[in-house]
């Protein structure tokens, strides 16, 4: 690190470094240069070109590649938790319009992110704390799915019998499948593929409509 890169590092806590309009164009400078050379040729000076700043900026905002590399991950796993939450509340009242509605949004963010996805799942074999957020990505959308599965079981609109977590780690599996196929496919495209997971889903759980 240059004297003026350690000066600007220095300098980190006179910034609001969480809604800085230069951070943002580091994170989307970093996304798409990690997406274009993978994770070990996405080095700072590809970000900050990619950016159009100064490797000094680089480091007002971020410690280094991994620290930048990590957001963007703890960014997508809370992507992931808001693309669910369109189930809650819903379960009494219209459970397939949540289910519709969820599986669109978390179709929709994977074939956006696959790229990301993607690169998490390689860096989880060779950096722990990259591991701990492949857990974390999965396990919280699995965890999730499975009490909103639960609760239909014990509401009656679902097969009791049915077992919840392997049925929601499957579907998650599915639609990370479907996200990567259809990656850049048209609004209606992914409509109608929503549609056809929807029902996938709802046999897979034995969904009953409520009398």
């Amino acid at each position: 690190m240059t004297q003026s890169e350690r000066t600007a590092w220095f300098k980190r806590t006179d910034y609001d470094r969480t809604d800085a309009e230069t951070r943002k164009r580091l994170l989307e400078a970093a996304a798409q240069t990690f997406r274009e050379h993978g994770y070990a040729k996405a080095s700072i000076a590809k970000i900050t070109e990619a950016a159009g700043l100064s490797r000094a900026s680089f480091y007002v905002y971020f410690t280094s590649r991994e620290e930048v590399f990590h957001v963007l991950v703890d960014d997508l796993i809370e992507r992931t938790i808001e693309a669910q939450r369109g189930r809650r509340g819903q379960v009494g009242t219209d459970p397939h319009a949540a289910l519709t509605s969820t599986i669109g949004s978390v179709l929709t963010l994977y074939a956006d992110t696959n790229d990301l996805i993607a690169l998490l799942e390689e860096r989880a074999k060779v950096d722990a704390a990259a591991g701990e957020k492949w857990q974390s990505l999965w396990g919280r959308q699995t965890d999730r799915a499975v009490r909103w599965v639960s609760r239909l079981q014990a509401d009656g609109l679902a097969d009791p019998d049915v077992d919840a977590r392997l049925v929601c780690e499957a579907m998650n599996a599915v639609l990370l499948h479907f996200g990567i196929r259809h990656r850049g496919a048209a609004e209606a495209e992914l409509a109608r593929v929503r549609d056809d997971l929807t029902g996938l889903y709802e046999r897979m759980i034995g969904f009953r409509v409520a009398p």
